[in-house]
């Protein structure tokens, strides 16, 4: 997440000398790419504590989350 918040930012602040306009268009470009990583953290820390039933879960979503996880930022 860090190298990617990198890549994001270099490329908000090349587009506008307005810092604050920069910044907030970096945090929204970020945020439901972030989110993604933080829920997915808290439920399969969830599922560690507590696994669920079907035991394929953890598996299926990380699986998915790796998938989206890689398309372009």
């Amino acid at each position: 997440m860090a190298i990617e918040d990198s890549v994001v930012l270099a490329e908000v602040l090349a587009e506008d000398d307005d810092v604050p306009a920069a910044l907030l268009r970096f945090g929204e470009r970020r945020f439901d790419r972030c989110r993604l990583v933080v829920d997915t953290s808290v439920q399969l820390g969830e599922w560690e504590q507590r696994p669920p039933g079907d035991p394929s879960l953890p598996g299926r979503l990380t699986g998915e989350v790796l998938a989206e996880l890689a398309r372009p930022v």
